[in-house]
Order: structure tokens, then sequence, then C-alpha cells
């Protein structure tokens, strides 16, 4: 590991998809407030934390994949 690359926890946690998973949370409690003309914000949460995991998963794989290429 060169000395200017951050330690690989640092990489990860920089990693997770926090600005998109809010993103997909506002854009469901939108839907259903502009569609229903109420917020739901339990059906906001159950969709957006997945996804959030699932292309947290997808940075992950392509971070360790990256970082065993170059060795």
């Amino acid at each position: 590991m060169r000395k200017s690359e951050p330690p690989p926890l640092r990489r990860l946690l920089a990693a997770f998809p926090l600005t998109e998973g809010f993103g997909i949370f506002i854009g469901i409690v939108a839907w259903k407030l502009m569609v229903e003309g109420r917020i739901e914000f339990g059906e906001g949460l159950l969709v957006a934390l997945p996804c959030s995991l699932v292309w947290f998963g997808v940075r992950c794989w392509k971070i360790r994949r990256s970082a065993h290429s170059t060795q």
C-alpha cells in the first residue's frame, strides 16, 4: 500500500452511497406525496436502504477488483 492511499476501511466507508440513498428516499417520499397526498417515510426507507446496500456492495466489489488487478 502506498503512503498516499487511504486505509482500506476508510476507502470503503468513503464509498458508501449516502447521497444516492438519500436521493432515492426523497424521490420515493415525494412521489407518494404527489400521487397519494400523504408522506410515507417507511416506504421510502424500505426502498432506499436495500438500494444503497446493493450499490455499496457493487462499489466494494469494484474497489477490491481494482486493488487486485494493480498488484
